[in-house]
């Protein structure tokens, strides 16, 4: 379905693309032509970009489940150094 709105949203603004073309160019040919050209170029830096990003790795993200939950505390205690049995640990198990 996400496909469908893709090529639904795409089309349409071809064909507005297309119309503000033709428009321009029976106006005034030539500066037409240019402005166009500019457009493509900058469509095809946003392409370029839009691959880029996509293909770039994510952030690692901490599993929702008990377990991811037991290892980032652990991460944590091992960051801040923070003792198991300390009384500040025991408040923060406390609150959660």
């Amino acid at each position: 379905m996400n496909y469908l709105w893709l090529f639904t949203v795409a089309g349409g603004a071809a064909l507005l693309g297309v119309a503000l073309g033709f428009g321009m160019i029976k106006q005034d040919g030539p500066r037409a032509v240019a402005a166009i050209a500019g457009a493509f170029v900058v469509a095809i830096g946003a392409l370029g970009l839009g691959l880029y990003v996509a293909s770039a790795p994510t952030a690692p993200c901490v599993h929702p489940t008990e377990m991811g939950r037991r290892t980032a505390l652990r991460r944590l205690r091992r960051r801040k150094r923070i003792c198991p049995k300390s009384e500040a640990n025991r408040r923060e198990r406390a609150v959660h």
